[in-house]
């Protein structure tokens, strides 16, 4: 199904929508089934929209050509790397001998939406930092792992149509807050 002109304006209402409530996660985490479930679902159709307004031309230049600076871990090496993963997948990773790779839009959307890992990074009293992924194509060779205020901000330049930078305000301790940098 493709994205026409009527509902590019609804996509974005999401995007806006999934922007402020991930936004919201920057606080103490609630360990429930459904708050992960709800933010896997706000990322999931978040990337999901953006690859078919890419698909059907309606995602904005300065959005489209974004690229992203994420962290890749590799898998540990010498191991049975199945049985690890099978028992906790975390396990299977060296977050030591972590390096920054770079993915266009089109292939951060692909790898999420095709995760085979999906697992938010929670810092109990400061809340969601991000996502760990991996698709079925690279799950084997490397976790990828990605702030979730890039997420925010993409969502926002999309919803917006204008590149959106943010930043983290950490000045009050035990407390984050998000600042637009206009």
């Amino acid at each position: 199904m493709s994205i026409d002109s009527a509902t590019v304006g609804l996509w974005k209402n999401h995007f806006s929508e999934s922007a402020i409530w991930l936004q919201e996660k920057y606080a103490p985490w609630d360990p429930s089934v459904k708050n992960e479930f709800e933010i896997e679902k706000h990322i999931f159709y978040g990337f999901y929209g953006i690859r078919k307004l890419q698909e059907d031309k309606h995602l904005n230049n300065s959005a489209n050509a974004l690229n992203f600076n994420i962290y890749t871990y590799p898998v540990i090496e010498n191991i049975d790397f199945e049985a690890v993963f099978n028992e906790k997948w975390h396990n299977a990773y060296n977050f030591i001998q972590g390096k920054k790779e770079q993915l266009s839009l089109k292939d951060l959307s692909n790898l999420i939406i095709h995760s085979r890992i999906y697992s938010p990074f929670v810092v109990e009293e400061l809340g969601v930092m991000g996502i760990y992924f991996s698709s079925d194509n690279t799950y084997k060779t490397k976790v990828y792992y990605i702030q979730l205020i890039k997420i925010i901000e993409l969502f926002r330049s999309v919803a917006e149509d204008r590149l959106v930078k943010l930043k983290l305000d950490t000045s009050i301790p035990g407390k984050i807050s998000i600042v637009d940098m206009v």
